[in-house]
């Protein structure tokens, strides 16, 4: 006899990597790179890892609940109000608060494949029906997701650059978009890599999300701000779903320390344009190198490439053996993606896959 709801039992979790100590164990090496996780190299702002520190000192007191003071600077920035904005443990607790918010059994959540996992996951945990649509040339393809758009559509998921393919949809197909999906269905953009962008045929929701009341935006500090391990993202919406949001979060989410991180990374605008230009730059040399070796790739806006090979599995396990950790998917067999590090790190991957490009 099982005590668990018949639909958990039906859902595979999400399989995080194993931690680098783990495979250094496993493998007798002294080092390990971490390339799977499109983590940032570097670790939070000096300013903000300083203010971190010295909030230590009050972990015996509860964080503010509201987040008040990072809401209210997000608020100036974005030119947004604060009601229209709410910060949760990791952008990823957020999403999976919309779907318990507005999904229920029976319902459609559509989104673009392969995509951001965690989209089916939490779609299954409300009791909804995940509809997967193709991409075409590793973009989505919103012709074909607006088609399937019915009754039962709650929610649309767009990535906005898409991981694991790193392309975006550009301005004009996302306008196009939002204004042809009827109003009862939420789209729900998810900006993770936004910082990274170059493109200027790129936007961003926020910039029409005043207009569009059932348009809501993610956005995350685990990226180019080096926040991954404080767990702190945000969402902006209109003020009914973020009203519902708050209604269903736990008390005390987010912790003291990931909301001073986050506060004073936003300052650092200097240091999050050098790393937003150094990850552009050891991207384009491991695209350069891949072209060389005639391995295709994805066009990428983010910290991360999508590359094809003959078997991820076995790919993956010799870039393992080497020292080298990435990330391969079960659904895709034949692609790895590998996150842009530092220099030194792309130096070693590049001198990696030289000697494995054959049986790539």
């Amino acid at each position: 006899m099982s005590y668990i709801k018949k639909e958990l039992l039906e859902i595979v979790a999400y399989q995080p990597g194993k931690q680098p100590e783990d495979i250094c164990r496993e493998l007798n090496l002294d080092k390990i790179i971490k390339l799977s996780s499109n983590e940032c190299p570097y670790p939070p702002p000096q300013k903000a890892l300083e203010a971190m520190i010295e909030e230590l000192n009050k972990l015996n007191r509860y964080p503010d609940d509201s987040c008040r003071n990072l809401k209210a600077k997000l608020s100036g920035r974005l030119g947004i109000s604060e009601s229209n904005i709410t910060i949760g443990n990791g952008s990823n607790e957020l999403i999976g608060l919309l779907c318990r918010a507005i999904v229920a059994k029976g319902d459609q959540v559509v989104m673009a494949w392969p995509s951001f996992i965690i989209y089916p996951l939490v779609t299954k945990l409300a009791g909804g029906e995940p509809v997967k649509i193709p991409l075409t040339n590793y973009k989505h393809d919103l012709e074909a997701m607006r088609k399937v758009i019915s009754d039962k559509t709650k929610i649309v998921f767009v990535c906005n650059p898409n991981n694991p393919t790193g392309a975006i949809v550009e301005e004009s197909e996302l306008k196009s978009f939002i204004q042809a999906v009827p109003k009862s269905v939420v789209i729900a953009i998810d900006e993770a890599y936004f910082e990274y962008v170059t493109s200027s045929k790129y936007l961003s929701g926020s910039q029409l999300f005043s207009s569009y009341p059932n348009l809501v935006v993610f956005r995350t500090f685990s990226k180019i701000y080096g926040l991954a391990g404080a767990r702190i993202g945000y969402m902006v919406a209109s003020e009914e779903i973020i009203q519902a949001i708050n209604r269903i979060k736990g008390p005390f989410e987010v912790n003291r320390i990931a909301q001073i991180g986050a506060f004073y990374a936003l300052d650092d605008e200097e240091e999050i344009s050098r790393r937003k230009q150094e990850a552009i730059e050891q991207r384009e040399r491991l695209a350069c190198f891949l072209r060389e070796k005639g391995i295709s790739f994805s066009p990428s806006e983010t910290n991360f490439l999508y590359m094809k090979v003959n078997q991820a599995s076995s790919a993956f396990e010799k870039l393992k053996q080497q020292g080298i950790i990435v990330r391969s998917f079960s659904d895709n067999p034949s692609y790895l993606r590998i996150t842009i590090g530092s220099p030194e790190e792309t130096d070693m991957l590049i001198e990696v896959l030289g000697k494995l490009a054959a049986v790539l």
